[in-house]
């Protein structure tokens, strides 16, 4: 009969892990660096609002302020046509306890890069990979490829962290909301897109290749007809849209 190993399951995960995959403790130096090259520049602050403007790297190693950053490095401004499209992040869209949430992300198997506590609900995961998509449309396919893996473990990851500008938490520093330290756990080597893809097809998962936008003609006075109300609240949905929720 064989032996049952010792320690909790993801421990046993986790070891099975680093046998195929390095990975460490968390430290901020090694967090930056595998999230960003040191050309590269990236928002980060205590709100979303202040995550628009670039900022060096090197800054963000030394920074002990800023709750929050992007991951996906930019220049001049953090809007989706400005992003070098390097990372995806996933975090589950439900009540689940954050122990929990670790022990499924590693009994997935998932190659990911960092893992990181976010002070409130929920685990923060993020894929930085070796090559940038060349658009949003293609980020978005693999984020919804790897959700279906990721589905089969039991994680059912929030669609609003799909997006190429979204944000996440910075490791090492006190939430304010709630009064509890975000805490990295885990970091990582960037991942390759064909490494990536053998996970996803041998789960029975493809990627689904995405389909050109079609642009419709602008129409003089069409919107005349459309209340106030309406154009707000189409304006609030396109913002969420584009700039997601963090929790």
């Amino acid at each position: 009969m064989k032996k049952k190993p010792k320690g909790k399951p993801d421990e046993w995960a986790f070891r099975n892990l680093k046998k195929e995959k390095q990975m460490y403790k968390y430290n901020r130096e090694d967090f930056v660096d595998a999230l960003f090259d040191s050309n590269e520049t990236t928002g980060f602050g205590d709100g979303m609002d202040q995550c628009c403007h670039p900022k060096s790297t090197s800054e963000f190693k030394i920074d002990t302020e800023s709750e929050v950053f992007s991951v996906n490095p930019f220049n001049d401004w953090r809007k989706g046509t400005n992003m070098k499209i390097t990372s995806i992040l996933f975090e589950v869209d439900e009540e689940i306890d954050t122990k929990e949430q670790i022990k499924l992300f590693l009994s997935s198997g998932l190659p990911f890069t960092t893992m990181t506590y976010s002070g409130g609900k929920s685990i923060h995961v993020i894929i930085r990979f070796t090559r940038s998509f060349k658009d949003t449309s293609w980020s978005y396919a693999w984020w919804f490829a790897i959700a279906k893996v990721l589905k089969q473990y039991g994680i059912v990851a929030d669609a609003n962290a799909r997006l190429a500008t979204q944000i996440s938490r910075v490791p090492d520093v006190i939430r304010k909301n709630t009064n509890k330290k975000q805490t990295g756990i885990y970091v990582s080597t960037r991942e390759g897109q064909e490494e990536m893809y053998q996970w996803i097809q041998k789960h029975g998962v493809d990627i689904e290749i995405p389909k050109p936008r079609v642009t419709k003609p602008y129409i003089p006075d069409a919107n005349n007809t459309i209340s106030d109300k309406e154009k707000w609240r189409a304006a609030y949905n396109m913002y969420k849209s584009n700039h997601g929720d963090y929790n």
